[in-house]
C-alpha cells in the first residue's frame, strides 16, 4: 500500500506526494474577545480570543521557514519582539538551541541518555545527527546591530564545553525592565533521525522545538537551561505568525480556524 509522506510539527500536519513548492501560514488569532468577566464571556464564538488576554505575550515571533525534505534541512528567519517584564535590566540575550542536543555524542542529553537505565543510544551515521546553526543575529529597532560576531554558546548547569543547546548574545545598550527589542535571527537546521520526539525516517518528518527560541528572564536572572534527557520546555507567552514553506499539494493540518489568505492556506 502507498502512503504519502508525512511531516508533523508541534501543531501542524503535512502530508505530500509531490515536490513543487506551497505555502502554509499559521497566523495568530486578531479576533477581539468580549467582556472580562469569567471565561465563557471572555471567549468568542468564532475563534476564541480573549480580551485582554490571560498572558502578557511579550516574546513574539514572525518566522519564514523552508523544509526541504531530500536535504532534511529547515532554513528560517525570525523576528522576534521582546519586552522584559522582569525587573532586572537585561545585559544579554540567551537562546535554546534544542536540536544541537543531537549535534554529537558529547553533548549533556547524549551523555545522560547513555547513562539513563535500559537506554544505550548507538552512534548515528555522519547525516543523522541533528543541529541548529544560526547565520546570523542581529537589532532592528532604531539603532540597528550585528550581533553575530558575539554569539557563543555557554553550559549554564553543567559547564560542559560541548554542548551547544544554549546560546547568549551580549547586548551593546542594557534593556531596562518594561522597554523591549526586536531582533532578526537566520538559521538553518538539519532534521536528524529520530531522537526524543524529533526527526525524521524515510518519508515521516516529525518536528518539535525547530527554531531558535529566547529563555525566559526572571527576576533573579535567565531561566535558560541547557536540554537534558529527562526535562521539558518553557519560554515566554506570544504570538506566533509563522509562513512555511513547504512541497506543492502536501496536505496541512493545524490547530485553530482555517481562515482564507489568498494562494495560501491559514490557521
Amino acid at each position: 500500500m502507498f502512503r504519502a509522506p508525512h511531516v508533523l510539527l508541534t501543531g501542524m500536519l503535512i502530508a505530500s506526494t509531490t515536490t513543487a513548492q506551497a505555502q502554509v501560514r499559521l497566523k495568530p488569532d486578531t479576533t477581539q474577545g468580549g467582556s472580562t468577566q469569567g471565561v465563557t464571556d471572555r471567549s468568542t464564538a468564532e475563534g476564541g480570543a480573549i480580551t485582554p488576554p490571560l498572558s502578557p505575550r511579550n516574546a513574539n515571533y514572525t518566522i519564514d521557514a523552508s523544509l526541504e525534505p531530500a536535504r532534511r534541512t529547515i532554513t528560517g528567519r525570525e523576528l522576534i519582539t521582546w519586552r522584559n517584564i522582569s525587573t532586572k535590566t537585561a545585559t544579554e540575550l540567551q537562546f535554546h538551541l534544542y536540536w544541537n542536543a543531537w549535534r554529537d555524542n558529547r553533548s549533556t542529553w547524549m551523555r545522560e541518555a547513555s547513562l539513563a537505565a535500559n537506554r544505550n543510544p548507538a552512534s548515528p551515521r555522519e547525516q543523522d545527527w541533528g543541529r541548529i546553526d544560526v547565520t546570523s543575529i542581529a537589532l532592528t529597532d532604531s539603532t540597528p546591530a550585528d550581533l553575530t560576531p558575539l554569539k557563543h554558546v555557554i553550559a549554564p548547569d553543567d559547564g560542559n564545553p560541548d554542548d551547544q543547546t544554549v546560546m547568549a548574545v551580549p547586548l551593546p545598550q542594557p534593556i531596562a525592565p518594561g522597554v523591549g527589542l526586536t531582533i532578526e535571527v537566520k538559521w538553518t537546521a538539519h532534521v536528524p533521525r529520530t531522537f526524543s520526539r524529533t526527526g525524521a525516517i524515510g518519508n515521516y518528518f516529525f518536528i518539535a522545538q525547530w527554531f531558535p527560541k529566547l529563555g525566559v528572564l526572571q527576576d533573579d536572572g535567565w531561566n535558560c537551561h541547557q536540554f537534558h534527557f529527562s526535562t521539558e520546555f518553557f519560554s515566554d507567552y506570544g504570538v506566533y505568525d509563522v509562513r512555511l514553506t513547504v512541497p506543492a499539494t502536501w496536505v496541512v493540518g493545524a490547530t485553530g480556524v482555517e481562515r482564507p489568505d489568498g494562494p495560501h492556506h491559514c490557521y
